[in-house]
């Protein structure tokens, strides 16, 4: 858990800003490191047991940066993706839908759940080295949404979750249908509430991903079974809307 508090001195008090959180278990060994006037958080996205989807995080890994970037006067940092990656891509285009469920209403540039129900859209598979984005809208009160991955009928059983009734993103080996009857591999706190919308970026690389949040927040993980695969949204008791879905590679 990558943990933010701020004090006077460095003996304290502290006190958390926000949820006192940049990222969670995913993301771990991290230590600050500047480049002129920029600062950054350096870890590694943790290997897992047997290098399999179903055991728990182990050590070693993918080495990630975060970009600690200042919100205002204070002095106060916030977690953002490093915007020149984009710039290193050729590709930029919609994902190509392979299927959805009734409840999806995917004939414009946005992708609509029009029931409360469990429904969900998959995808052709991405490149081993991804950028994905895009803008959710959300209902404030009830259930839960994501990216659903290895979906081979329609969703996947390695999932990142913003869990909305609980106020917290998490990270499932199971199917989304099944969140809740098991304890999340990986979770961190989010004020839901406090959000108008999710802007949201999600950097693959290999089986490390990395999903920054509203360019204040990252969420870390590892997905062997995310390549060559078909991925997808999701949403369960929540009415969302997607917006800019884009493709880099």
């Amino acid at each position: 858990m990558v943990r933010y508090v701020v004090a006077d001195s460095p003996d304290g008090p502290f006190e958390k800003v926000g949820t006192g959180i940049f990222d969670a278990e995913g993301f771990y060994a991290g230590r600050l490191e500047k480049s002129e006037d920029e600062l950054y958080v350096v870890g590694w996205v943790p290997t897992k047991d047997k290098h399999s989807d179903k055991y728990g995080f182990n050590w070693g890994g993918n080495l990630v940066v975060h970009w600690l970037e200042k919100e205002n006067e204070d002095g106060r940092l916030k977690v953002v993706p490093i915007s020149e990656r984009k710039d290193w891509m050729d590709n930029h285009t919609e994902p190509s839908v392979v299927m959805q469920t009734s409840g999806i209403d995917a004939n414009t540039k946005r992708i609509k759940v029009e029931s409360n129900g469990f429904e969900y859209i998959t995808f052709e598979s991405m490149e081993k080295q991804s950028i994905l984005d895009g803008v959710i809208e959300f209902e404030k009160e009830d259930g839960y949404f994501g990216l659903t991955f290895d979906a081979k009928s329609g969703y996947g059983d390695l999932n990142i979750v913003l869990n909305v009734e609980e106020d917290s993103i998490e990270f499932y080996n199971v199917e989304p249908d099944k969140v809740g009857e098991v304890r999340p591999q990986l979770s961190m706190d989010y004020d839901f509430e406090a959000a108008d919308r999710i802007e949201f970026e999600l950097v693959v690389d290999g089986s490390a991903a990395v999903m920054y949040i509203n360019n204040e927040k990252a969420f870390s993980t590892r997905m062997y079974h995310m390549q060559n695969r078909e991925w997808g949204l999701f949403s369960v008791g929540n009415r969302i809307k997607v917006d800019d879905l884009t493709l880099h590679y």
